[in-house]
């Protein structure tokens, strides 16, 4: 927990860095909430647009938007144009966050307010705006697959059941069950950080480094972390030790993977736990 002197000078250091931001101290000091975080002048910038400071919504437009615009203009993004990309992420961090308690004059924060400075404020709306685009075009494929469907149906063909109806055996569906159990425990017991690297690599699709840079680590720290992250997960399909390898079995494992890679909202969403992590 920082000491009275390191959060003054905290507060210090954001003013400084925002000083057409007039965030009360006190107000900082509880959204702090005892923590040190890695980027304290980003946090007291989200902090203060959470509580809908329009001088912080204006700081985030004219400084950190030029920086996330310029960062996506070099990405796919689906359909949208930048602006309009950019657009909907401020529209996305800007709506109601209605699992939090509301601001003194009765209206839910922003939900930037879940930003908690383990990254830039850049990297985390470059992320968001990311996963927009992402899942814009996961209904973009939706839609024209229905279209095809409609105008052509002699041509459809339904895909085969996943998971348990695709195997040919009740032992081996006993066996899916299991699987999915140990996997989904497994995932759930794996850090924040470890989560967040294994949903970013292995469903999203970024590269490792580039995960790993987003939490501002080194890229040896983001390998080692991976690499537990794995084996945590290997270790939790214990009650599979002896059972034959079937194609079938190895194609619902590839399946329960693909399930349990949950979509992380931000991985500043993780802050309550890195006392317990050791982020």
């Amino acid at each position: 927990m920082p000491t009275i002197a390191t959060i003054q000078r905290l507060y210090a250091a954001a003013q400084a860095r925002w000083p057409l931001v007039k965030w009360p101290p006190e107000a900082f000091d509880a959204h702090l909430a005892g923590e040190s975080p890695a980027w304290p002048s980003d946090l007291y910038l989200a902090g203060a647009a959470g509580h809908r400071m329009q001088s912080a919504w204006e700081a985030i437009e004219t400084e950190i938007g030029p920086q996330t615009r310029r960062v996506l203009a070099r990405q796919p993004v689906a359909d949208l144009t930048i602006e309009d990309l950019w657009g909907e992420t401020i529209a996305r961090i800007m709506d109601d966050d209605l699992e939090r308690a509301p601001l003194d004059q009765g209206r839910p924060p922003a939900r930037i307010i879940r930003y908690r400075g383990l990254v830039q404020l850049v990297n985390y709306l470059i992320l968001i705006a990311r996963r927009i685009a992402i899942q814009r075009n996961r209904r973009r494929q939706h839609h024209l697959s229905l279209s095809q469907e409609s105008a052509d149906p002699a041509q459809h063909v339904d895909p085969p059941a996943p998971g348990p109806s695709a195997l040919s055996s009740a032992t081996e569906a006993e066996t899916v069950g299991k699987m999915r159990q140990g996997l989904a425990r497994a995932f759930a017991g794996l850090s924040p950080d470890q989560q967040f690297l294994i949903t970013m690599v292995f469903r999203q699709g970024m590269k490792q480094k580039e995960a790993g840079a987003m939490l501002g680590w080194s890229e040896f720290k983001t390998s080692r972390t991976l690499s537990a992250a794995i084996e945590s997960l290997r270790q939790g399909m214990v009650d599979l030790t002896g059972v034959e390898w079937t194609p079938a079995l190895a194609s619902a494992w590839a399946e329960c993977l693909a399930e349990n890679w949950k979509d992380v909202q931000e991985p500043a969403g993780h802050a309550s736990n890195r006392k317990a992590t050791g982020a």
